[in-house]
């Protein structure tokens, strides 16, 4: 008799930490998801706060083709950040400039460039999950963030 309730206790052990297993993983689930989407628009928000600081400046400036900061010469279009790379744009030196620490949750960007008409779109993909469109048309600038998964 000894030995049938000792299974039993172990077996409602069992299904007690395989419930408290599955409430885990599914709160942690959502929490990452929240997380990672926190993260995606505090990125999202710091590229566009220093692309409006260098658009600051090169109006202090006077509006030159070179901004000057810092002894480095960054390329403007229209005030905004536009490094040449060749016939297109340098992407990662754009990413640099916007955005120096590179990371969103310690991904490193797969970086993709669409040279446009008067302009340019990066495009910079964080593992399967999220990416991130820097876009200049003519005077436009933008920056989306978006999920890739769902």
């Amino acid at each position: 008799m000894k030995i049938g309730f000792e299974r039993t206790r172990f077996v409602l052990w069992l299904v007690l930490v395989m419930v408290l297993l599955t409430a885990m993983f599914s709160v942690w689930r959502s929490m990452f998801s929240d997380t990672l989407h926190t993260a995606l628009e505090m990125t999202r928000l710091q590229l566009i706060d220093r692309a409006n600081a260098y658009k600051q400046e090169w109006v202090l400036q006077g509006r030159p083709a070179h901004l000057q900061i810092e002894q480095a010469e960054i390329p403007m279009q229209h005030g905004w950040v536009f490094p040449k790379l060749d016939q297109g744009v340098d992407c990662e030196k754009v990413l640099f400039l916007l955005y120096p620490d590179r990371k969103v949750l310690d991904w490193l960007p797969r970086v993709t460039a669409i040279q446009r008409a008067n302009g340019y779109q990066c495009r910079y993909q964080y593992g399967d999950m999220v990416q991130l469109d820097v876009e200049l048309k003519d005077r436009y600038f933008a920056i989306n963030a978006s999920f890739l998964m769902r």
